[in-house]
């Protein structure tokens, strides 16, 4: 089935392409550019699944030491399904393995909670 354009003098043609508008008040047009500040990148990817099963790997960049390594991985530890933790000060990893379904929102809302308490 091919497409067909409207019928009617008043009819727009279907727009194909978008490109930047240009500013008319500037000589040689130059493109409009916006104000706004950038914004924060997302916390996970779009097509991160919310919830998973196995093992996954956490950056915590706040856990330098051994005791609050300790104090993360009692708090990830109190996650129901979670199943073991390795926290690594040296390099700031946290390694979660689940044997149920956990929410990754769950994982990252008890590490930003011990995390706070490194700041203070």
């Amino acid at each position: 089935m091919r497409w067909c354009p409207p019928r009617g003098a008043g009819a727009a043609a279907p727009r194909t392409r978008q490109f930047p508008r240009r500013d008319p008040g500037v000589p040689g047009g130059n493109l409009v550019v916006s104000r706004e500040p950038p914004q924060e990148p997302p916390m996970m990817m779009r097509h991160t699944p919310r919830s998973f099963v196995g093992s996954t790997t956490f950056h915590v960049p706040a856990m330098t030491d051994r005791s609050r390594a300790a104090a993360l991985t009692a708090a990830i530890a109190g996650i129901t399904g979670i199943a073991a933790v390795e926290a690594d000060p040296a390099t700031g990893c946290v390694a979660v393995t689940t044997e149920l379904p956990v929410d990754r929102a769950d994982v990252a809302a008890a590490i930003d909670a011990v995390a706070a308490t490194f700041e203070s």
